[in-house]
């Protein structure tokens, strides 16, 4: 095949059990593209038609979000045989790639990479879709040093039924515990999914390894090690921020990119080279931290002393706020600042 519409097919750059990924060139725009295919259905086959519906959601979901770190989508297509959808070409590697080894990235590196993923999330997030596959394999690092989110294909746009409560969808070791009970979610789901990249980031490791009930398990069970306890390497301050968007029970919100890129290279005198992994050491006991919380109901403070960390949930618009859900009204946030050892909160807000 040489060509698909109007679009020059040039190489091949993956396979899959679905469909194959070209690259192509758009004649018109001069343009270089990636071309992500998938076999149309056989008429009886139900299995096949539900990965064409999930084919078509997810070109409507990238396609609806226009932002630096998330990878673009410009056309989607039919013929006879395929489906397509034409995307931004990204060149570069995945997250997944970089990681491979277990050698994490310098700590410098870290920051800036978190920052374009919990940007392109609080973004796709604000537009009502949650990508509900956050890991290392759909994220890709940009020749350039750009980080951008990429594979829609189990996304949620909405109040989308199309994934029916019990159903479990996602990769087991970056699931989050409400999608192994099959239960609803919203935009924590990625929060938490973030959370195991950081994870992963800062220590070469994954909190939690093994089979899929294994995994679930401990998810449901457990709270994750502490990052600064498996590497010298990790500032004791990022703990807390894995914590919080870790947590077994979701609620407050979106931890700050900012405090996770200060956290980051805020590299302890006794930390090892960057890049390599640091010995194991004693676990500790995780003091207070910054993390950023949606503005509660009207006249809330938004402060109530909670025994353990709860995870974050990203800013959703405010129409949302109902049912036990928080809003944020106007993009405004509020910081919750951790009195270390003590459980006091103090709130300050801000625009």
């Amino acid at each position: 095949m040489d060509r698909l519409g109007k679009y020059e097919i040039r190489a091949v750059l993956g396979r899959g059990a679905m469909g194959t990924v070209y690259e192509g060139w758009d004649p018109v725009i001069a343009r270089r593209v990636a071309i992500k295919t998938v076999r149309m259905p056989d008429e009886a086959d139900s299995e096949e038609h539900e990965q064409l519906d999930r084919f078509r959601k997810e070109a409507q979901a990238a396609g609806r979000l226009h932002h630096p770190n998330i990878v673009g989508v410009f056309d989607y297509a039919e013929t006879g045989e395929l489906a397509y959808i034409v995307m931004e070409f990204a060149a570069g590697r995945t997250l997944k790639a970089m990681l491979e080894g277990g050698v994490p990235p310098a700590l410098a590196e870290v920051g800036p990479l978190m920052d374009g993923l919990l940007s392109g999330l609080e973004y796709s997030h604000a537009h009502q879709v949650i990508h509900r596959d956050i890991k290392p394999a759909n994220v890709i690092v940009t020749d350039t040093g750009a980080l951008k989110i990429a594979d829609f294909g189990i996304a949620r746009i909405g109040s989308s039924t199309m994934t029916q409560a019990g159903t479990i969808m996602g990769t087991p070791a970056y699931m989050s515990p409400e999608q192994f009970q099959g239960g609803a979610i919203d935009t924590r789901t990625d929060i938490y999914s973030a959370g195991v990249v950081l994870f992963q980031l800062l220590t070469g490791k994954r909190p939690f390894e093994g089979g899929m009930a294994t995994i679930m398990h401990a998810v449901l069970t457990s709270e994750a090690p502490l990052p600064s306890a498996l590497s010298a390497r990790v500032p004791p301050a990022v703990d807390q921020v894995v914590a919080r968007a870790m947590a077994r029970a979701p609620g407050g919100a979106l931890p700050d990119s900012r405090r996770v890129q200060r956290g980051a290279a805020a590299r302890p005198a006794h930390a090892e080279p960057a890049g390599r992994p640091g010995r194991p050491r004693g676990r500790g006991r995780h003091g207070g931290g910054a993390v950023q919380q949606d503005s509660g109901p009207a006249g809330s403070s938004g402060c109530a002393r909670r025994a353990g960390p709860r995870r974050a949930e990203a800013p959703v618009p405010a129409a949302r706020g109902a049912g036990g859900s928080r809003g944020i009204a106007a993009g405004s946030r509020r910081r919750v600042l951790g009195d270390a050892g003590t459980g006091r909160q103090a709130c300050r807000t801000r625009a």
